[in-house]
Formats: structure tokens, sequence, C-alpha cells
């Protein structure tokens, strides 16, 4: 019998797994309403699954409502977090759907102008169970589905008032070790039979005797995580989405030399807590600014929050930052010598791109919109209903000469020029704090985009300059066709790769329109000297070269490096196409550029590399009324210029087609030749 065969008869599962269908976090602006919907994508009508809502704004308490206990109407039975309570009906406060969740008009999830952040978990081997058992005091094992160890495990009386308990594997080392999420107390020796620990096993966790957390005829449910040794995940089943472990702290409170866990992956959600002394339990997520660090006053951009209060978040610390492989504790989390354990869960982005719709979108600011976590910038449910989040963004002011803004989550408050060679700097305004929309204030005359970090897509890395030759480790998962690479100093955007020119040594400015440098020039330049020892980039990493444009040094007597950020793109058949082509000089229907699409274009990039006039970066999108045309006319699309300050411009240069776009005019000079970028509908 074939193994494929085997496998499936066995019950055995060879598609790929992907973090996507089963963690999402959702950060949500409570409107009083009955039955507001808070869509993911995240599929609660099979298997087991859990919401845990906190509230960033107000003083609410956190809430865990699951699968597993449900009333009458369907809506499901909460727990309070920080409460012993049992089971409370909050009858159909939160109901678990096919897309997400429902919430109703309460003050637990849904008070008007209140702000909430919530963490779903769906239960899948390698990564999240739910367990509910009746107690009998006496030591025994029972079963869960995780296939590997236990990571971190909250076990809570449903049917009466009893403590939380926690166990987790790098602090419960004693059968009566035990933590509270509730407090912010350090971990108890109840010197009692509470864990038999000889029973935790791949398939099962052992109870003692004690009536505390296996009372006689008492109900209790089990929230479980895996360790993080199942790596299993991703498109080429190699991946790890969860991790939980321990560090201890060096003290350092400095931003510029904090310490370094390498858990294998670029994290999402981290929570933290010192198990031995008093300290809160920490939760920390991409969605609200937890990314690496653009400046050295970006704290006010960071919600963290206390799981363990009803307090609201806060933003007065870093505590720690984020990169491809890790977090970096400082301050709060960084105690000297002192111990903290975590949970980790992967960023989303595993799952393969399939459409345009859910990696790009284009918008028009609301200006009655002020507040996040929605924002002015409303992102479509194309990509939200499929748990892709806002991950680069691109802003302007399209009826006045304002300037463009580029930011990426990962840099949280803070984006740079595109139509200029400045850095990067922060504006209140420029507000990421929600996976529904960005943006606070911004009026119906602004314009913006966005793009979704995902595997074999578009991936976005931060790192800091060097003097020295560097490796950049990357998460795109495939050698990258172009890289946009800008710095914080007086640098324009870098663009290179491939597809421009065939190699790696080709590049283009995006920026100002003339430079005296090659690496600011406006023509495709030869820029060979960015890669370290001429190695190309790889699907992993990429090689700088010390003290260039791409990897800048800081200024003299300066106490702090250059900030860079690298944007890596990947072609999809269908979705994604990037390439070149040779005006032919018409100006009727022009030159049709075959991208592979079936329903036109969303968005297109145009530059002209050739010659030192009309070199602009050319763009339009379905927000600028870049529609589908069967035959030419005098309107076919506004076009803006990346590059420019300058208002949209009404010139008939382009025709969105079925398999792509057609070129003309001032884009389709006769012998010129042209770089493109394109999205699908």
């Amino acid at each position: 019998m074939p193994i494929q065969q085997m496998l499936l008869g066995a019950g055995g599962k060879t598609d790929p797994k992907y973090i996507d269908d089963y963690w999402s976090t959702a950060h949500y602006e409570g409107d009083g309403q009955s039955s507001r919907t808070v869509n993911n994508g995240i599929d609660f009508s099979s298997g087991k699954g859990m919401v845990f809502i906190v509230a960033s704004t107000g003083e609410h308490d956190p809430y865990i409502f699951s699968t597993e206990a449900k009333n009458s109407n369907g809506s499901s039975k909460g727990l309070r977090g920080t409460w012993s309570n049992g089971y409370n009906n909050y009858n159909s406060y939160c109901t678990l759907t096919s897309t997400g969740i429902t919430v109703n008009n309460n003050n637990v999830v849904n008070q008007n102008g209140s702000r909430y952040i919530a963490h779903f978990f769906k239960a899948e081997k390698g990564f999240f169970d739910i367990v509910t058992y009746t107690g009998n005091e006496s030591t025994r094992t029972i079963s869960h589905g995780l296939g590997t160890n236990i990571g971190q495990m909250w076990i809570k009386r449903t049917d009466g008032d009893h403590a939380w308990f926690c166990y987790h594997k790098d602090s419960t080392t004693a059968n009566g070790h035990n933590l509270n999420i509730a407090t912010s107390n350090a971990q108890q020796n109840s010197s009692q039979s509470d864990w038999n620990l000889s029973g935790f096993t791949t398939q099962t966790f052992g109870l003692g005797s004690n009536s505390s957390i296996n009372g006689t005829g008492n109900e209790y449910i089990a929230f479980i995580w895996s360790d993080g040794s199942d790596a299993s995940w991703g498109e080429d089943k190699d991946e790890a989405i969860i991790k939980c472990g321990t560090y201890t702290g060096n003290g350092s409170s400095n931003r510029d030399s904090p310490l370094t866990v390498n858990i294998g992956f670029e994290p999402s959600f981290c929570l933290f807590k010192t198990p031995d002394t008093t300290g809160d339990w920490l939760m920390q997520n991409t969605i609200n600014g937890w990314g690496t660090v653009m400046s050295r006053e970006d704290q006010r951009y960071r919600i963290n929050k206390y799981s363990n209060t009803n307090q609201g978040a806060t933003g007065s610390n870093y505590y720690s930052m984020i990169y491809q492989s890790g977090f970096k504790p400082v301050a709060n989390i960084n105690g000297n010598n002192t111990k903290y354990v975590y949970m980790a869960i992967r960023r989303m982005g595993q799952k393969p791109i399939t459409s345009g719709s859910e990696c790009f979108a284009s918008m028009t600011a609301t200006a009655s919109v002020n507040n996040v976590p929605e924002g002015s910038y409303a992102v479509p449910t194309d990509m939200t209903d499929k748990n892709r989040t806002g991950d680069l963004f691109l802003e302007k002011r399209t009826n006045s000469s304002n300037d463009w803004y580029l930011g990426s989550r990962i840099s949280h408050g803070y984006r740079t020029p595109t139509n200029k060679d400045d850095g990067w700097s922060s504006d209140s305004m420029w507000d990421l704090g929600s996976n529904y929309g960005f943006g606070k204030t911004y009026n119906q005359y602004h314009k913006g985009m966005c793009w979704a970090r995902a595997h074999g897509f578009m991936d976005v890395q931060h790192y800091e300059g060097s003097s020295s030759d560097q490796t950049v480790n990357h998460d795109l998962g495939v050698v990258p066709d172009l890289i946009w690479l800008k710095g914080s100093g007086s640098t324009n955007t870098l663009v290179t790769g491939p597809v421009i020119d065939n190699d790696w040594s080709s590049c283009l400015n995006l920026g100002t329109r003339n430079g005296s440098s090659d690496l600011n020039k406006s023509t495709r330049g030869i820029q060979s000297h960015n890669w370290s020892g001429s190695v190309n980039p790889t699907a992993t990493q990429v090689s700088l070269k010390g003290s260039t444009n791409a990897n800048q040094w800081k200024w003299a007597n300066a106490p702090y490096g250059v900030d860079h950020q690298m944007i890596l793109w990947k072609q999809i058949d269908g979705v994604f196409k990037m390439g070149t082509y040779t005006g032919n000089g018409s100006n009727y229907w022009g030159i049709g550029i075959n991208c592979g699409f079936t329903s036109g274009s969303r968005w297109v990039l145009i530059k002209k590399m050739t010659q030192y006039t009309d070199m602009d970066w050319w763009m339009t999108c379905r927000e600028y009324g870049f529609n589908v045309q069967s035959s030419p006319s005098w309107s076919n699309s506004n076009l803006i210029r990346l590059n420019r300050e300058n208002t949209l411009d009404g010139s008939d240069n382009i025709i969105n087609q079925n398999s792509g776009f057609r070129a003309k005019d001032d884009l389709n000079y006769s012998g010129d030749k042209y770089f493109y970028m394109a999205i699908a509908t």
C-alpha cells in the first residue's frame, strides 16, 4: 500500500498546517450594539477553541470564552480571568462562530468606546488543546491531544469557586508548584499533591489528590499549549509555531544592548511571567505595536497589557522588541539574574497567498473615524476575513502637494517619505494599532494602501547599519525577486533585483528624480558593491557590504547606528507579477503587458529606466478608478507619482485589462525600457 494511503488510513494529516488557521489577535473598539462581529477567518464551527479577551482601555476584567461550555442559545459561558468564580452564563455576551466571534451589548466585551484585544486559539496537534474533566481526588493521568509535551496549562474549576492553577514546564518542578494567572504572586509551593509530574507525557498530564485541582465531583477545564517541539508546520512542514521556555535577565534597561532570546521564529505574541518573584503577567503582540525600534522615543506607540488586572494597557516602557528569530527583553522583564518564563506564538503569514485581494488593499480615508483600533483607513474584509493583516502601509493626500509616507507594522509608529531622501520619523496620525484599519484623523482626501506579509510574497525586516559586512536574516522563505532598502539617514529607497535586469547588480532609485552618486540615480545603476562578498540574496539571508547606502553606519560621534528596513518581494503566478517591457510607441491602444491575470489588475507601479527625462514612478490602483476596459478611451485611469508630492494626474497613459494592463503615451516611448510591479484583482 502506498505510504500516502497508509497515512490517510491511519488518520495522518498530509496537507500543510498553517498558523493562520489556528491563531489570531484582533484589536477592536466596542460599539455597544448587539451582534457585533469580530471576524478573522478562524473557524470555530468544528473542533475546539477559545478566545481570551482583555481590555486595552477602561477598567474591564479579562474573560475567556470557549466552545466547550455553551448557553442554550449557542453563546459561550465565560470565565473571568481575575476571579476565582466558576462559569457565569453571560448570556449572549460572546459567541464563537465559523469566522471569529460575535459580541453583544455589554461592558464585558463590547462597551461603547472601550477597546479590546481578542486572542483566538483553535485546537490542533502541536499547538493547543482544551480538556474538561471531573475530579476524583486520586492521583491520575488525563489524556490530551497535543501530541507533544505540554509547555503551559491553565486549569479552572467551572462549577464553583477556586483559584486558577497554571503549569509551566520551566517553573513547575515539584508537585506542589503552581502559578495563578489572576494574580501577580510568585509561584506557590503548597507542599501538597497538586500535580503528578510523572504523568506528564505527549499524551497525558498528571493530577495529584489535592481537592483544589481534582476535587471529587467537581468540574474543571484545562487550556493546554504545546512546548513547541512540533516543527511540522508551514509550506515545507519544517517550522514550529509556538515556544514555551525560560530565560534569565541580564539587567540591561538600554534598548541598544538588550538580552537576546532566540526562539527560532519571529513572534506575534508573547506572555511573560517571573515565577520566583512578584510580577504581573505581561502580554505583548504585534497588532499593538510590539515591533523593532526605529527611534529612541517610540515607547508611546507600544500597547502592553497585564492580563492579571482589569486596568487598561500601558505604553510607558519598551519591555521587549522582536527580531526575525525571537525577542529582546529590556527593563521590566530583564531583571538581573531574574528568571522569566514565557509562551511565544509565531506571527501569521505561513499560509501562501492565493489572490490579490488577500494580499493588497487600497482605501480612501473616512473623516468621521478618528480613533484606532479601526482607523481612518478601513482594511477590506477580503484581507481580514482570511486572517491577513496589513503589514506594509503607504499613504498620501492626493488632492494637494503632500508627501507620501511608507511604513510597516514591525516599525509601528514610524514612517518615511518615498518622494524624499529623509529618514524615519513619527506622527501621531500614523497609528497602526489595529488589524482592521490604520491611521487616525485622516480625511477623505487621503488615500492609502497596505500589503500583507506572507510566505512567498512579501517580507519586511529591520536591521541596524554597520561599518562591516553583515548578514540580515529574512522570513520570505524563497529567494526574493526584488528588494527595497531604506535607511534612517539621508538616502533614497533603493530598488534592486534580477527582475530589473536579470541579475542582482541593477539598482533603481525611489526618491528624488536625480542624484550624483550611483546609488541615487533615477536611471538604472550598477550596484554590485551592495552585496557582501558578491553573495546574492538567498531564501533566508541577505548579505550586505558595510558602509553602503543599504548598510549605513552611524555618523561621526553619533551614539546610535542607522536603522534600516528591507522589503523583500516574490512573484506569485496569477497574483503578483514584476518585470520589464520595451515600449513600441503606440499611443492609442498601447502595448499589452500580459501578467497572467484573469480579471485585471488591482495595482500597478511603472518606472522608466532609460534616459534622464520622465523617469517618475507612476502608480495607479482601483481606488484611483483603475477599472478593466475592453477598448481605449480618453479617461483610462488616474495616475500618481510615488516619488513626488504631486496630486492625481488624469492623463490616460494606462489601461486595465483582464490579463494585466496596457501602457501608452508616456509609459510607452518607442525603444525605452520600463520596470513594473502589478497585483491582480
